[in-house]
């Protein structure tokens, strides 16, 4: 029955989850379901993950009532575990190579269909220049994705955006996101970092050389972006990059704290709970604090994870209510 699908899609969920939680994993979003616009759990498959049937119960958009469910029970496993969890679904609008106007109808309509189930945090949507856009101009490419994701944040204000996956014209999908108006867009994913595929039109960021992985100009790409944005503003190897702050947060000695001299401090201009992450340059989540903040200046006792990092250089985020506050990049030095 759907209720015995929609059970087994809670119950798989929160185990996921919680196990991660236990293994020092805990994931910032959940997706449910991936590229659901027909919806999900269709099929029957076999042991390499092809359809060979169709499941009897399933969640076809064809049933709302069945694929609300199913939505339903994941976004619910989430909030379970970890009400601060961002969770998300995602489609591929797919098939829409002229302005975009019809790729954002079926966006709309999907979305307010699955709101009537249930509520979300944010949603993403395929962006494959091959599928969603045009693979031979990156300019229409950009104007499809603007119409699409510019349309969504007029319709759903209190929705995050991102583009869940992305081949060809990195920069300019990108670029659409991050200049979202609210800051409504929280970024892009590339799927898969090592392949290359011409019938995606994606480039893989990294190549494998012997026993190493040797970086491609696609991955310089972020380098660049990570200036553009305002994100850093390193002058050395030695000194800190520009901070960016938000709203009246800010991080304050960071420096000295990452380099064992005083505590961890952050200002706030009001009372909310706040999580501090900071980054290798890689991407690797390498430590988390949180809290309840307050008002004014807060000290934070971050002083286990200051003498666990190796030396090297870090990105450190502030953030309250699912939203990056303040951002630093910094130096630990040897």
């Amino acid at each position: 029955t759907i209720a015995q699908l929609a059970q087994a899609v809670h119950d798989y969920t929160k185990d996921a989850i919680t196990q991660l939680i236990a293994g020092d994993a805990r994931p910032d979003m959940v997706q449910i379901g991936n590229e659901t616009t027909p919806g999900m759990l269709i099929h029957r498959c076999d042991s390499r993950g092809e359809p060979t049937s169709t499941n009897p119960v399933n969640g076809k958009t064809s049933n709302w009532d069945n694929l609300g469910a199913l939505l339903k029970a994941g976004v619910d496993a989430v909030n379970e575990v970890d009400s601060t969890i961002m969770t998300s679904f995602h489609i591929a609008k797919g098939g829409d190579h002229t302005d975009g106007k019809s790729a954002l109808s079926t966006s709309v309509t999907w979305l307010t269909n699955a709101l009537k189930y249930t509520s979300v945090d944010a949603f993403g949507e395929s962006c494959y220049a091959t599928y969603q856009g045009d693979k031979n101009s990156a300019t229409n490419s950009k104007r499809i994705w603007q119409t699409v994701q510019e349309g969504l944040v007029a319709k759903f204000p209190n929705i995050k955006i991102f583009a869940a996956e992305i081949g060809g014209f990195i920069r300019e999908i990108n670029d659409v996101n991050f200049n979202l108006p609210n800051q409504a867009g929280i970024g892009t994913y590339f799927w898969e970092a090592t392949m290359s595929s011409s019938s995606w039109n994606t480039g893989a960021l990294v190549t494998r050389s012997g026993n190493s992985w040797v970086p491609t100009s696609q991955l310089a790409l972020y380098d660049q972006m990570y200036k553009d944005y305002g994100l850093a503003g390193i002058t050395s190897t030695a000194g800190p990059a520009r901070p960016e702050s938000r709203d009246g947060y800010s991080i304050n000695n960071l420096s000295a704290w990452l380099n064992g001299v005083g505590p961890l401090c952050f200002t706030a201009p009001e009372q909310s709970g706040f999580e501090i992450k900071l980054f290798n340059v890689t991407g690797r989540l390498m430590g988390r604090l949180h809290g309840k903040g307050m008002k004014g200046i807060n000290t934070v006792n971050g002083a286990k994870m200051q003498r666990t990092l190796p030396p090297g250089y870090y990105i450190v985020s502030l953030i309250v209510n699912r939203t990056v506050r303040a951002m630093h990049g910094i130096v630990k030095q040897e």
